[in-house]
């Protein structure tokens, strides 16, 4: 897997751990005579449990491709590396003892056993009381069932365990309450960033059992427990920040109730949306209308106020957002507000800290938790209202989560390491972003000295470490590294992966690209390596690749590059509008573009396919490779390319982008519409003209399109401007009739077709007394309906 680590690579940190500790308690067996019977009975309970894990890791394996509720947490196996990780310090600590050169020192340290009789029996009671819980998730059949056995006191809730997930389900934004039209519209007017998908994508980030020292803390019990309590959660880049803000969120969720509500929002500096702070309280303001139907109301009359019928409309403001969600809030007993990355808001960071905290300032009833980097603008604001805690990666989560990846990357073949000491591998760092790099680097080395020599070697900051990256990138390809850094930074449309592999293909003017050709995702992976990350799943228009952190665009748009000699790899919206306007002329003049099609309804259409099969990113060229080069055209290549394509000698590459475009133009116009727009400028319609390249009438393409599509509307049109229609067109309109009359849907209902007819039928009526090209129509409905 890419950052997400699977359930069972979790399991093979701990595993990693208890091999370490067996192999200390068997040495210490060995050195420490009066003690053997001990260390042998801790090694022996440590085996077992090793044994366990080993179980529950295959079958861990054999179930990760089901669907399970990523809510659940990994409590006794994060409990079981505890006891562990306590036993293989104090172990380390009796080791260097025996290696004292004290003679004194050794003998009395090989005649005790370095734990007290106490401490042995909390340490021992514990291990046992996870290994018992272990055990019984060996025999699950699923992996909700493997989760559930794992969660904390899951035997003793095993009554409410359903209720609580019914309780997060109904939380989630998508399916709170049931939505008609006008609801929907009201919640979509407000809800202009869904902050649902970085939600989700910061729990699948997340380690199973990383940050469960947050919820621990006393700053966060008061903050969970306390009505009016507010924290501010500070941290580097790279120090698990948004991870961290999914586990608040969902600690949040499980308290959630009726009357117990729950808003979050992640801003992100990759999408400007939710960078505003009316987006920020409009998303806000929406989940809280989804939990209460007296909440939509508040929310509803606010909409009404903006969309008055004596005024034009408006828009929100924060003013009317912040009353708004205070009238919201006094409807709940207790709510729970999450917020992070408010340090992404570029130039609106001051906005939306202000818009936030003046609103929660008096707020009672509300715990709010902000999550940002220290700045500024930030603390000023901030400091003297709120609990602030650090974030920075714990010693022990940084060594489980680096522990399970060499673990899970040694499986998958993306590491090759096999010295036994390579639990110690990585001090304790403070960034999970800086050891995510350091191992796909280690990924590269083809021996155990190469890796212990670059182990001695890592470089310290986050910007080392990305220069390293790009200046290992071979000469060769740093074009083809240039091209997907800056459009994965400023294409707009963004390109899905299928898109973004053509888009960087052609090389040169001219030539042709084979499936052979194409530069593929693992290419662009591969290259730019943990500078991105893949979002999305599969190999589909959904799958994009993004900046795998915040960190990396600074970066890439610092004055860091010119000093380190990587100017060349800077990104910028300039550099991208230059580089994709050449890449999408190139793409436009290929080889594989020289035969026209037909000027017919068949030929075009077997282009579109044609297309959308093998040339995927035709459509966006042909398209947007003026609005690249629209600023671009004093640079020599692009005006190049874009004289040859303008040729006064029409080449058969342009005529075929000419056709395809106006297909693209007529298609996203919707019919009504274009035939709206051709009959008020002239254009012919009787019943005498056919589609070109076809046999069928205009009226009876609209009749298909009445029975496709459900709307008589451009019927109507056409029997307005004098269209007659034809014995034939009669019948095909009578069998359409009938079916909107007599057809219903499994639940008896009628269809959207048999809806949508009486407002036809109505206007029906009045074109029968002022156009007679109706009265056939309207004859046979009178008839049909009587």
């Amino acid at each position: 897997m890419a950052d997400p680590l699977s359930m069972a690579a979790s399991i093979a940190g701990v595993i990693t751990l208890v091999d370490v500790v067996f192999s200390r308690l068997v040495k210490y067996a060995k050195s420490a005579s009066n003690a053997a019977s001990e260390a042998k009975a801790w090694a022996d309970e440590v085996n077992a449990v090793g044994g366990l894990l080993n179980s529950l890791s295959r079958l861990a394996r054999a179930l990760e491709d089901e669907p399970f509720d990523a809510t659940l947490r990994m409590h006794h196996i994060d409990g079981c590396f505890r006891v562990l990780s306590d036993l293989n310090q104090l172990l380390k600590k009796a080791e260097k003892e025996l290696e004292s050169p004290s003679q004194f020192t050794v003998l009395q340290r090989k005649l005790r056993w370095p734990l007290s009789t106490e401490r042995i029996k909390e340490l021992m009671s514990e291990l046992s009381r996870h290994k018992e819980s272990i055990s019984m998730a060996t025999l699950a059949d699923s992996m909700n069932g493997i989760l559930r056995c794992l969660a904390l006191g899951s035997s003793l809730q095993a009554s409410t365990s359903k209720i609580l997930t019914e309780i997060r389900d109904t939380k989630r934004i998508t399916a709170r309450i049931q939505e008609d039209a006008e609801r929907q519209r009201v919640l979509s007017f407000f809800l202009k960033a869904n902050p649902q998908g970085r939600y989700e994508t910061s729990l699948s980030l997340r380690h199973p059992r990383t940050g469960l020292w947050l919820l621990r803390l006393p700053a966060f019990q008061r903050w969970i427990d306390t009505a009016g309590s507010k924290l501010w959660l500070t941290g580097i880049p790279g120090a698990g920040k948004t991870v961290l803000a999914g586990s608040v969120i969902e600690a949040a969720l499980a308290r959630g109730s009726e009357n117990v509500a729950i808003a979050f929002f992640f801003c992100d500096y990759k999408d400007e949306s939710t960078q505003l702070p009316v987006n920020i309280l409009g998303a806000l303001a929406a989940q809280l209308a989804l939990q209460k139907d007296e909440a939509y109301g508040v929310l509803a009359r606010y909409y009404q106020e903006l969309h008055g019928a004596r005024h034009l409309s408006r828009n929100p403001t924060t003013s009317g957002l912040q009353k708004v969600l205070s009238n919201m809030l006094s409807l709940f007993d207790r709510a729970y507000l999450i917020v992070d990355a408010l340090d992404e808001c570029g130039n609106h960071v001051s906005d939306v800290v202000a818009a936030i905290a003046s609103w929660a300032e008096n707020e009672e009833r509300l715990s709010i938790a902000l999550f940002s980097r220290d700045e500024t603008a930030i603390r000023v604001r901030l400091e003297d209202d709120y609990e602030k805690v650090e974030i920075a990666a714990r010693a022990d989560d940084v060594a489980e989560y680096v522990s399970a990846q060499i673990e899970e990357r040694i499986r998958t073949g993306r590491l090759r390491i096999h010295d036994d000491r390579r639990d110690d591998a990585f001090p304790a760092l403070n960034r999970f972003r800086w050891v995510a790099c350091q191992l796909d680097h280690l990924g590269t080395c083809l021996t155990d000295r190469e890796c212990r020599d670059a182990l001695e070697t890592l470089p310290p900051t986050l910007s080392e470490t990305y220069s390293r990256i790009l200046k290992r990138i071979p000469r060769r390809q740093v074009a083809v590294a240039q091209m997907a850094l800056n459009f994965i930074a400023f294409a707009h449309p963004p390109l899905p992966i299928p898109l973004l592999e053509h888009a960087i293909s052609p090389s040169a003017k001219g030539g042709s690209l084979g499936p052979g050709d194409i530069i593929r995702q693992t290419t662009i992976s591969d290259l730019c390596s943990s500078l991105i990350r893949k979002s999305g799943s599969g190999h589909d228009l959904k799958s994009r690749f993004e900046f795998a952190h915040f960190s990396v665009r600074e970066f890439l748009d610092s004055d860091e590059l010119a000093d380190l000699g990587l100017e060349h790899f800077r990104v910028s919206a300039s550099s991208c509008a230059r580089l994709l306007a050449v890449q999408c002329l190139r793409y436009l003049m290929l080889d594989n573009f020289n035969k026209v099609p037909e000027a017919t309804i068949q030929s075009i259409g077997a282009v579109a396919r044609e297309n959308k099969r093998f040339y995927v990113f035709y459509d966006y060229a042909s398209v947007f490779w003026a609005v690249y080069a629209r600023g671009e055209m004093e640079d020599p290549e692009v005006a190049d390319l874009a004289t040859s394509f303008f040729a006064p000698q029409k080449t058969p590459a342009f005529n075929r982008w000419a056709l395809c475009l106006s297909l693209q133009i007529q298609t996203a116009v919707p019919g009504t519409n274009t035939v709206e727009c051709l009959l008020a400028a002239g254009a012919r319609c009787d019943d005498s003209y056919l589609l070109p390249g076809s046999t069928i009438s205009l009226m009876r393409t609209a009749i298909f399109a009445a029975r496709d599509l459900t709307d008589f509307s451009v019927i109507g049109m056409l029997l307005a401007h004098g269209v007659t229609v034809s014995e034939r067109e009669l019948v095909l309109f009578e069998r359409l009739l009938m079916r909107s009359l007599f057809l219903r849907d499994l639940s008896a209902k009628p269809t959207p077709l048999a809806q949508a007819l009486p407002l036809f039928l109505l206007s029906l009526n009045d074109l029968a007394k002022s156009a007679p090209s109706a009265l056939p129509l309207a004859s046979l409905v009178w008839k049909t309906c009587s």
